[in-house]
């Protein structure tokens, strides 16, 4: 029996951290754009570099390693 992976877009990575992951954490961003297998989300907001390993994390274990996102706080 073989199991096949879905493949995950980067618009399903987007639409889960514009729409669900930020705004469950109170933050928002200003713009997201994504490369190869790369995401940058530039955010609204200046947060520690604790909370932003806890967003990565959020997504990892969501999404697995697919992309690498880059959380960017606002300085």
């Amino acid at each position: 029996m073989s199991v096949s992976k879905r493949f995950i877009l980067p618009d399903e990575v987007k639409a889960f951290i514009v729409q669900e992951l930020l705004p469950s954490k109170g933050l928002s961003c200003r713009s997201v754009e994504s490369g190869i297998r790369t995401i940058v989300v530039y955010l609204d907001e200046s947060i520690s570099n604790g909370e932003v390993e806890e967003l990565k994390r959020i997504t990892k274990e969501r999404f697995g390693n697919t992309y690498t996102v880059i959380f960017v706080p606002r300085n």
